[in-house]
């Protein structure tokens, strides 16, 4: 088996077959069962070929006569540059900056299920413990993206939000609008433009948002400082902008998908409501240079931009119901303070109990969005702690998170990415008194609420099904009418009607 393997900064990568000890420069590493091709790139473009396999021992030693592969061809190592900076940043992203959670947590969790049948209890315990420790203190990125209608406060909002967040402690990054900087720079498109150019443009819009957002991570990665990156929009705003077909040709051309943009690069979706909807007085055109949208056009572009996220598990609408902008804004402060683990009143989502439903007749626009999660023992009965395996059309994102509850009235919420090696890892360890939970989500948008349809397929709520909506407590909801016939009770309290009981084995 052959593959490409592109380390950073690392001199050591473990094969199957062993240890092959690799350079700083760049390189191109084809592994085999018994041999590794190092095609190693030299400052003068030229590109020599040492072959590696392994002995009896199972270390590596040169193979005679290699060095004679010898190749004086700019153009083969040109090609090489090109495909290795794409393979290492596409590498490097994945693997590393999305999720929160460095290799010595792998090296870690091996050890600790290599030994664990000879392990005594305390020692597992212990184990636990550190993985634990080592997840909740690793040093955190958030990326979290603010969008919305024109005119719905978000420039303000993250002016603010910087500075509340950096009296805290965060070192916060404000990533600019990609769109922005490219309609000021001169390059749109018209009504007039061809396909071509509208999917030439949206496709460098969208890679231009990639890359300022990648840079800045990595520039937070390499701070080891707690960071926030609030993102001005993100890759999924252009959809509100194209038809849905040319949007599918943008995708196919590009080999994107939707749970790619919008669930893997993010940890947090705020959509704030334009000033156009509930707030018309305020609306104005004045302190943006490329905005042009009518309050009509505004409304319907906010009504689309809200959709573009939709399937999000974290997305939150901020309306415009609100005394004053400051109220707005603080809004927007306290569903970050939850997202980067602030204590906080106990969660505002609320939840309804329904009729057995034999169809889920949406009508609607929906996202249906398949859920794993398994629960990990905390040694506290009033903490949970669970890993999440989220995905749609065979696309999947993986995340940690931990509830601890401080005190009556007040809960500490811990939600961060993970790689599905992790997951792997980590499920390991599930509370062997719960069963994995698997549900089948149906999210949507109704009246300026996101809500959820959660569907159990297995364990104690097998058929059952909760509609859960992010709302302040004593806040009117309106359920959506196609729903209000299959409504029982509200149970936000009812913790015996939750995942977590649901669970349970026995």
């Amino acid at each position: 088996m052959k593959k490409m393997f592109t380390p950073k900064n690392i001199k050591h990568f473990v094969s199957t077959t062993g240890v092959a000890t690799l350079s700083r420069r760049p390189c191109f590493v084809a592994l085999s069962n018994h041999t590794t091709t190092l095609f190693n790139i030299n400052n003068n473009s030229s590109c020599f070929v040492r072959e590696f396999s392994t002995n009896s021992s199972g270390n590596y030693q040169q193979e005679e006569g290699n060095n004679k592969n010898f190749y004086n061809s700019k153009t083969l190592a040109l090609g090489l540059v090109g495909g290795l900076l794409s393979s290492i940043a596409a590498y490097y992203y994945f693997d590393n900056n999305r999720n929160n959670v460095d290799d010595n947590l792998h090296t870690l969790l091996a050890q600790a299920l290599s030994a664990q049948e000879n392990s005594t209890f305390e020692e597992q315990e212990r184990t636990k413990k550190n993985v634990n420790a080592l997840l909740q203190h690793n040093t955190p990125i958030y990326r979290v993206v603010l969008t919305g209608g024109p005119c719905a406060g978000k420039s303000s909002a993250m002016t603010k939000l910087r500075e509340r967040l950096q009296n805290l402690g965060f070192q916060v990054f404000i990533i600019p609008e990609a769109a922005t900087l490219l309609m000021t720079g001169g390059a749109k498109v018209t009504d007039n433009s061809s396909v071509e150019d509208v999917l030439a443009f949206e496709s460098s819009l969208i890679k231009t948002q990639m890359a300022i957002e990648d840079n800045f991570q990595e520039i937070a990665r390499v701070s080891k400082k707690p960071t926030i990156l609030l993102c001005d929009r993100g890759t999924l705003d252009p959809k509100a902008y194209m038809a849905d077909d040319l949007w599918q040709a943008l995708m196919d051309m590009n080999g994107w998908s939707i749970p790619m943009l919008r669930d893997k690069r993010y940890d947090c979706v705020i959509h704030l409501v334009t000033t156009a909807i509930g707030a018309e007085k305020f609306y104005t055109l004045e302190n943006n240079t490329v905005r042009t949208e009518t309050i009509e056009q505004a409304r319907e572009l906010d009504h689309r931009l809200r959709a573009s996220y939709i399937g999000h598990s974290q997305l939150y609408i901020v309306d415009n119901a609100v005394n004053s902008f400051d109220e707005k804004l603080q809004k927007v402060y306290n569903i970050l303070s939850h997202q980067i683990g602030i204590p906080r009143a106990k969660s505002s989502r609320r939840r309804f109990l329904l009729k057995p439903m034999e169809k889920v007749d949406m009508n609607l626009r929906h996202e249906v969005i398949d859920l794993e999660q398994i629960f990990i023992p905390t040694g506290n009965e009033k903490d949970v702690t669970r890993i999440v395996k989220r995905g749609q059309n065979g696309v999947f994102t993986y995340s940690y998170h931990s509830t601890q509850t401080i005190e009556d009235g007040l809960e500490k919420i811990e939600a961060r990415p993970i790689s599905a090696r992790t997951y792997v890892n980590l499920s390991s360890q599930a509370d062997k008194s719960r069963m994995p939970i698997l549900k089948k989500i149906y999210s949507f948008v109704y009246m300026n609420h996101y809500f959820e349809l959660n569907h159990y397929l297995n364990g104690k709520g097998k058929g059952t099904t909760i509609l859960t909506v992010e709302a302040v407590a004593g806040q009117e909801v309106s359920i959506p009418p196609f729903l209000e016939p299959y409504i029982l009770e509200e149970v936000t309290d009812n913790n015996k009607l939750s995942s977590y009981e649901y669970a349970l084995k026995n």
